[in-house]
């Protein structure tokens, strides 16, 4: 059997876990509050319905917007990470460890999401199924399923990268910059399998 696992941006619908005696739109947790974490609608003991664990993916820890929009948090194996630091984010730029991130509407999430980090925390959480994978399944086939941040909007590129190399203000825009990174981050994926042979 394969064993598998998926990392980053999970944008094709998931459903809130309720409360039971609420029903959101279905096959979504888009709802018309920016603040869904913080619903008390919503029953976020519980795992995410329709995520990637629900399509048999062994292990994942996805976001269901990516860097664009709420709710600005990670969700490992279908449970929000992070729910007892949840703030709401204005519209805007914050200053964060790895550069100028963005939240370019208004919603809740962790407080420490960081657009900036985005691909790099997709490239550590790659890193630790790779790790998982030889220590516990090494002779199975497998499968990583990497969903990067970029290039969507927000352009906003990290200061530097895991290895420290530049990334911001390399290229005339941010979006070009985002678009260096993803090299640096394949780059990455790829020696991680190298080194593993």
């Amino acid at each position: 059997n394969y064993h598998t696992a998926m990392m980053g941006k999970w944008h094709i619908g998931a459903k809130a876990p309720t409360k039971g005696w609420f029903s959101p739109p279905p096959n979504s947790i888009h709802i018309e509050s920016s603040t869904v974490l913080m619903d008390k609608q919503f029953n976020w003991t519980e795992t995410l319905h329709g995520g990637a664990q629900d399509i048999g993916f062994d292990s994942s820890l996805i976001s269901t917007g990516g860097i664009q929009e709420g709710p600005y948090s990670f969700f490992r194996d279908g449970k929000v990470q992070g729910l007892s630091n949840t703030t709401i984010w204005r519209t805007g730029s914050y200053q964060m460890p790895r550069g100028t991130s963005m939240i370019p509407s208004e919603g809740d999430g962790a407080s420490d999401w960081d657009s900036t980090a985005y691909n790099m925390i997709i490239v550590n959480e790659t890193a630790r199924f790779l790790d998982d994978h030889e220590l516990n399944r090494k002779d199975d086939p497998f499968f990583a399923y990497v969903a990067l941040g970029a290039v969507h909007i927000p352009h906003s590129p990290p200061v530097s990268f895991l290895d420290g190399s530049p990334v911001a203000g390399e290229y005339p825009s941010g979006q070009m910059d985002m678009i260096g990174e993803i090299d640096k981050v394949v780059g990455s994926l790829v020696q991680e399998l190298e080194d593993r042979k």
